[in-house]
């Protein structure tokens, strides 16, 4: 629940991550850090960042592609399903036909 996120931040709920010390930003945090927030609910960070949808970073999805050996997860071949999620406004969920497969995207 969004209106929940403010109380969960920092808390015993949050793995609370720093990150390194920035040298053009976080100027106005003590040794130019700021916290990363990573949920230790349910749910993860969604739970903790207000339930806001990011795509990803093509890069993050190409280099666990390249480390791992795995195609599909490029960001190319991602690509489909986060285009998917984010027109999805059906109320139980939206039938997808995507590589000769038939499923539902979201319940």
């Amino acid at each position: 629940m969004p209106s929940n996120a403010p109380m969960l931040l920092q808390s015993e709920y949050n793995y609370q991550y720093k990150i390194v010390p920035q040298k053009h930003s976080a100027q106005g945090f003590k040794n130019q850090q700021t916290f990363q927030e990573c949920g230790k609910v349910l749910g993860g960070s969604s739970t903790t960042n207000w339930m806001i949808y990011n795509r990803g970073n093509r890069r993050t999805f190409d280099n666990w592609s390249l480390k791992y050996g795995v195609k599909s997860w490029s960001y190319d071949e991602v690509l489909p399903y986060f285009l998917m999620s984010e027109n999805n406004t059906e109320k139980y969920g939206m039938k997808i036909h995507y590589k000769k497969i038939e499923t539902f995207l979201s319940q």
